[in-house]
């Protein structure tokens, strides 16, 4: 068996691990193998983003030491994922130097992307538990201080400050005042790879995001559907001041069935992504996204469907604000304001691979 051979094994988990209800078969073979263990955008919540062996996000906007696992690993194990090119990159780069399993449900997903040495077709978790009893156990090794290292020294945000509202700062406080019980929704764009990236998701189904479908607008009504469907749970709602545009009138359906989500504007002021792929691929010719003048004032507006509100721009507002917003049993708004130029790194320009990898 591949696995039983590998030397530097590594785990690629998607979506198809939550869909299938995997979970604990997937935390048994990576623990069995002593494999670091990635996750996809829609595999967040699979795997602990606590547990040591997590690597967190892998692909475009994922950790140094997930890409780089993937650049050096023996054997790749994916686990219900696509090989989207905001994972694959350029797929002849894709782990090199790896024989690939890949288990899917779908039998079109095989070889699609990224030629594979080994599939595996059907139901995630009854074929992990066929499986896991013919692998041998792996002790830790040389290539798990490796990748815990670079997990050390590549965090997701090398900028230190937190004096000031950043992504950062603003998840990890989310995460802190909720105790990291909450039930987390977005938009598209920046926001969304700063909840992902930050906020620590030990449990699946706590990330509600609209993945490789970009869908602008998505989050408020799956906000609205979490809270009803979970109400003993708080949702977050993290969205940014373009995509929660697209939706705002969702607003008056929160008042009217008292539904007590948390809105969180991340207000940048600009179509985030899209300004900073603006500046570092178009020498900053920014087009259509800079909203200062078009952008509507969200407190009034929240007013306007008398839901309380308040208004973020530093780290002890922002922890002040949501403190009050919990303690509150009715929708909330809060609008938080970042710097302009805020960024997503790490960044893998698209069709790239790790060479080209942009940190700070």
């Amino acid at each position: 068996m591949l696995i039983n051979e590998s030397k530097k094994p590594f785990i690629f988990a998607g979506g198809g691990v939550i869909a299938s209800g995997a979970y604990d078969e997937l935390m048994e073979l990576a623990k069995k193998i002593n494999a670091p263990t990635s996750v996809s955008l829609m595999g967040i919540g699979a795997f602990p983003d606590s547990n040591e062996l997590a690597t967190g996000l892998i692909g475009m906007h994922g950790s140094v030491a997930s890409n780089k696992a993937a650049r050096e690993c023996d054997c790749l194990i994916a686990l219900g994922v696509r090989f989207s090119d905001r994972v694959a990159g350029d797929v002849k780069k894709f782990c090199p130097n790896a024989r690939v399993i890949h288990f899917d449900v779908d039998p079109a997903e095989i070889g699609k992307n990224i030629p594979v040495d080994q599939a595996i077709v059907g139901d995630l978790k009854l074929a992990l538990e066929k499986i896991i009893p013919m692998i041998n156990p792996r002790s830790w090794s040389e290539w798990n201080d490796q990748i815990k290292s670079l997990k050390e020294k590549y965090p997701y945000d090398l900028n230190k400050d937190s004096s000031t509202l950043r992504p950062r700062v603003m998840m990890e406080t989310i995460y802190d005042i909720t105790h990291g019980n909450a039930i987390i929704a977005t938009e598209v764009g920046q926001h969304q790879l700063w909840a992902a990236q930050f906020y620590t998701y030990d449990y699946p189904r706590t990330l509600m995001t609209s993945g490789g479908l970009g869908t602008m607008g998505y989050g408020t009504g799956a906000a609205i559907g979490a809270q009803i469907g979970n109400p003993n749970r708080r949702v977050v709602h993290i969205a940014g001041d373009g995509s929660f545009r697209m939706n705002l009138n969702e607003l008056a359906t929160m008042k009217a069935y008292n539904v007590p989500v948390i809105v969180v504007v991340v207000n940048n002021q600009t179509l985030g992504m899209v300004r900073q792929w603006q500046t570092i691929f178009y020498e900053k010719r920014y087009s259509q996204t800079t909203l200062t003048t078009r952008e509507p004032d969200f407190n009034l507006l929240a007013d306007a469907f008398h839901i309380k509100n308040f208004k973020a721009e530093t780290k002890e507002e922002f922890e002040s604000a949501f403190k009050k917003a919990m303690e509150i049993n009715e929708p909330v708004l809060i609008n938080s304001f970042i710097d302009i130029d805020e960024r997503v790194l790490p960044m893998i320009p698209a069709g790239k691979s790790l060479d080209d990898i942009i940190i700070e």
